[in-house]
């Protein structure tokens, strides 16, 4: 399952651990922010990290030169690439038997 963010992820840990079942061994569970929680968990969560320092810096450099006057093609958005950061949440299907 791969939550919205990793604060959801917490919420969904708990979830599956209240209802009998293992994190990573039942159920994959990766998150989407690569805030500092997500490393405190056990297992630690699989996550993408933000660039929240670009994702801001490309907003406000687009709404300079919406302020500016200048036209921006909305057809294409800006790419913000993330970092994987590996966890143990997620079960490996490539080690799994058959």
């Amino acid at each position: 399952i791969i939550l919205p963010d990793d604060y959801a992820a917490i919420g969904a840990f708990s979830a599956v651990r209240e209802a009998g079942l293992s994190v990573a061994s039942d159920i994959s569970l990766a998150g989407y922010d690569g805030n500092l929680y997500s490393q405190v968990l056990s297992p630690h969560l699989t996550t993408i990290k933000q660039d929240t320092d670009l994702i801001g810096r490309t907003a406000a450099e687009l709404l300079g030169r919406l302020i500016q006057g200048e036209k921006i093609n909305t057809d294409t958005s800006p790419v913000i690439p993330g970092i994987l950061i590996e966890g143990a949440s997620v079960a490996d299907l490539n080690s799994l038997e058959s």
